[in-house]
């Protein structure tokens, strides 16, 4: 079992953290497949600066969340690794960074081996996470190793693993910080181009999820084609497709295909629906601006399957079983404007998920550290 394999190597190496001091040093890994562990973790680390400036964050990722750290202007440290890590290799890199750097604190976010090698290390760890997963598998054994587990969603979705009650809490979705909302439509539109009465579609498919793995470009492109409106346009953020998918669209009036955007939701308010791949995170984001998303699952994603049709404005579809015309008719359903969809409410309780993440951080980090 894991943890008794690593139980010996971390007597030996037991760390001591020191007393509360002026700053407090944290590594905080961060998944690296695709965007949907960056972009909340930033907004956690934004909330724990307004709470206190004696704990210094620096983050590690790899892959799309180690360039989605770049591209959002904040340091990462790369671990090289490709978007479908090795939990092995991962220890084995976290362990190395974690010798180097010896922060007072690890956190991770569903970065089960940075987890295992801080315990290795005889460092307190602060586990993040939207999902528990089962009883007796070696991510388990990984969650069981946190000193304290942070749970950024509602209560009551996956069972609670023997043992973790005490340290656990649930904060509910993190929400990002819009800077744009659907009272900026109307400008929004102007500044990209798009026609006030155009039907806008907008694709976020997420950065784990590229089309030679989850293909639904035919099935999208072909409700769009057949949409029968006066003017129209489809914005696809691409991500690693882009160059493929600038090709298939090359000559097809009302298609744009981007790269990369920030901040999202520029694009999101502009837009009357948001298609996605099952994705949680922007899922969120689009509901939290009032805008209805469309999800296609391909059904390599359980987690999302689970958290994405919980989601109040999103209708959950399973890509295999949608045609372009099924497609089209619930574009048109959801943006008929019959039905207001009012924001996502931004927390769980009394404050933002991401606030309330942020205090169960600087706490944990400070009971743990003292």
């Amino acid at each position: 079992m894991l943890t008794a394999a690593i139980e010996s190597a971390t007597e030996k190496g037991r760390h001591t953290s020191p007393s509360l001091v002026a700053e407090i040093s944290t590594l905080f890994f961060s998944r690296g497949r695709g965007r949907g562990h960056a972009i909340p973790d930033l907004e956690i680390v934004r909330e724990l600066a307004q709470i206190t400036d004696a704990i210094t964050v620096q983050f590690v990722s790899y892959a799309t969340g180690a360039a989605t750290f770049r591209a959002e202007g904040q340091p990462v440290i790369d671990l090289g690794l490709p978007e479908e890590n090795s939990f092995v290799e991962t220890i084995r890199l976290a362990s190395r960074t974690i010798e180097r750097f010896r922060p007072q604190v690890v956190i991770s976010h569903e970065e089960f081996g940075a987890v295992v090698a801080a315990k290795l290390a005889g460092i307190p760890s602060i586990f993040v996470c939207t999902w528990l997963p089962p009883v007796d598998s070696i991510a388990a054994e990984a969650v069981a190793l946190a000193d304290s587990v942070l749970i950024i969603e509602r209560p009551g979705l996956f069972p609670v693993l023997p043992g973790l009650a005490d340290r656990l809490t649930h904060v509910g979705p993190i929400l990002r910080k819009m800077k744009y909302s659907l009272e900026d439509r109307a400008q929004v539109r102007g500044e990209l181009g798009i026609e006030p009465d155009a039907l806008t579609i907008l694709v976020v498919p997420g950065g784990a999820w590229p089309e030679a793995v989850a293909p639904i470009w035919d099935t999208v492109l072909g409700a769009f084609l057949a949409a029968q409106r006066p003017a129209k346009r489809l914005i696809w953020l691409a991500g690693q497709d882009f160059k493929l998918l600038q090709e298939r669209s090359a000559g097809v009036l009302g298609i744009d295909v981007i790269e990369y955007c920030t901040p999202v939701e520029r694009l999101i308010v502009a837009a009357d629906v948001v298609i996605t791949k099952g994705t949680h995170g922007i899922s969120l984001d689009a509901a939290s601006v009032g805008v209805p998303s469309i999800s296609l699952s391909t059904g390599q994603n359980p987690i999302d399957e689970v958290l994405v049709p919980r989601i109040h404005n999103n209708v959950a579809l399973m890509a295999n079983a949608v045609s372009s015309s099924i497609l089209l008719e619930y574009i048109e359903a959801v943006t008929d404007g019959a039905t207001p969809r009012p924001p996502l409410r931004a927390g769980l309780y009394d404050k933002p998920g991401a606030t309330l993440a942020a205090e169960h951080i600087a706490e944990a980090i400070r009971r743990l550290t003292t």
